[in-house]
């Protein structure tokens, strides 16, 4: 091979690499944002204080122990934005008046658990209709799930 094919050979790779970054990175801008993280007004890091409640009991989870936890309230993209309206709380699980479970943080943000369902949970704010779709939330050594 001469120096010329060389040399176009490596520009024209060069230039499906650059494609393909490009592809990657600017897939991102055309998604609209589900709203999750922008309902999550706590800092990850700023958390000191984990309350959940399930069927009236309530268990005090120790910070310490949750970045699991915290990983999964906390995805790094926003999760799936099953619906929109309170239609469909009933099935998910997510009336106000009696979800599944509940996770407060700091005493002050709440979200409500529903039910479980592959791939993951379905949860939402008590202030919002919005329902999402997070990864499964590992919850170990929970007196309430015995």
């Amino acid at each position: 091979m001469s120096n010329k094919n060389i040399l176009v050979l490596i520009a024209v790779l060069a230039l499906l690499g650059g494609a393909v970054f490009a592809q990657q990175k600017l897939s991102k801008f055309g998604q609209n944002p589900s709203g999750y993280l922008a309902g999550m007004t706590i800092g990850k890091a700023v958390v000191n204080k984990i309350t959940i409640t399930d069927a009236g009991k309530t268990f005090d989870y120790p910070v310490a122990s949750a970045s699991g936890l915290l990983d999964a309230l906390y995805p790094d993209t926003d999760p799936v934005l099953v619906s929109q309206t309170d239609a469909k709380h009933k099935n998910f699980q997510l009336e106000s008046a009696s979800p599944a479970a509940k996770i407060v943080l700091n005493n002050t943000l709440e979200i409500l658990l529903g039910k479980e369902n592959y791939p993951g949970r379905f949860v939402r704010f008590p202030s919002s209709p919005a329902v999402y779709l997070l990864n499964p939330l590992p919850l170990p050594n929970n007196p309430l799930s015995n």
